[in-house]
């Protein structure tokens, strides 16, 4: 391998984003995301690590690097090793519910885009010379009917937040 060390400004962005966090070397192309843990605190998550380090000098007596995860060297050297720092300090309820709410956007907006061409497509049809509007006897017509013709309706529904718990449901994000 020609020169397998890691840009700088991954090492340094790493450092910012979390300064516990260190960028490893397991040798051959094997990068490793490791965590500094005190010497005297017990760990389930990962094992320790004994290749080289990337980043600042830490104290040896006071703390040891985890090995948590493996990372490609396509992600250290693209930078993607930063948003997997990210993730790890975000909570999986978090995680969950910006989840959840994306998936609330990109059914409004798949919504709103299907009202748009409906829309257009009515006022099309009203354009032509045939079309002849429905007629109903204002004695058939309910409150919310009214509501709607005279423009006092609820605005809309708020689809975005649709998949996102309420209180009163008891979620199983807690």
């Amino acid at each position: 391998m020609e020169n397998m060390q890691p840009p700088q400004w991954v090492v340094d962005k790493i450092a910012e984003v979390y300064p516990k966090a260190r960028l490893g070397f397991c040798g051959g192309t094997h990068y490793a995301l490791c965590e500094l843990w005190r010497v005297r605190e017990e760990s389930v998550i990962g094992r320790d690590f004994d290749g080289h380090l990337y980043g600042a000098d830490y104290d040896k007596l006071f703390f040891r690097p985890r090995h948590i995860i493996d990372v490609a060297p396509e992600h250290v050297f693209s930078g993607a090793v930063v948003d997997h720092v990210r993730t790890m300090l975000t909570s999986f309820k978090d995680r969950q519910l910006a989840k959840l709410q994306a998936a609330g956007k990109a059914e409004d907006d798949e919504l709103q885009d299907m009202a748009e061409e409906q829309g257009h497509e009515l006022y099309m049809q009203a354009q032509r010379s045939y079309h002849r509007p429905q007629v109903v006897a204002k004695k058939f017509l309910t409150n919310d009917d009214r509501a709607v013709l005279s423009g006092e309706a609820a605005d809309s529904i708020d689809i975005a937040n649709s998949y996102m718990p309420t209180p009163g449901q008891g979620s199983a994000i807690k």
